[in-house]
């Protein structure tokens, strides 16, 4: 028998999973956007950078079906918005602005499955671009991509 895993309800603040009704896109509009579930700040939790305050990017969409998955409202039953990559990177510009940051810092691109969004790569190249503007040598977007690869 499975143990079953209870989780907290969420924060005030952190949109829920569910279904939502689809957006209809114009065959342009589609072109230009991708669908994103959420942009969030909060501390990575993984990694050698565990601590440190992110932006976090949240792509909609997957083409696994992992049994471990905790964010089926951005993969197995994907929502959100269709946004294009330059609101996309206003948006995480916005968040670190509002953090009192000079730079976008560090950003977290994850999902549902970033890689199989063909826009994966402009955004992670706007990302960095908005981390240039006071920086040297600014970091790279971190991409956080699902374990069955």
């Amino acid at each position: 028998m499975r143990t079953v895993r209870r989780l907290p309800v969420a924060a005030e603040g952190i949109r829920r999973g569910g279904p939502r009704r689809p957006v209809a896109l114009s065959e342009s509009e589609a072109a230009l956007a991708m669908r994103i579930a959420e942009i969030f700040r909060s501390l990575q939790g993984e990694g050698r950078l565990t601590g440190v305050d992110s932006v976090f990017v949240r792509t909609s969409g997957c083409n696994l079906r992992c049994r471990f998955c905790d964010t089926r409202y951005a993969s197995w039953e994907p929502e959100g918005d269709y946004i294009s990559v330059e609101e996309v990177v206003a948006r995480v510009a916005a968040m670190a602005a509002e953090a009192g940051e000079p730079t976008l810092g560090h950003v977290v691109v994850t999902g549902g499955e970033p890689m199989m969004l063909p826009d994966v790569v402009p955004l992670c190249a706007e990302l960095r671009r908005g981390a240039c503007t006071s920086r040297s040598k600014p970091p790279a977007p971190a991409i956080s991509r699902s374990s069955a690869i």
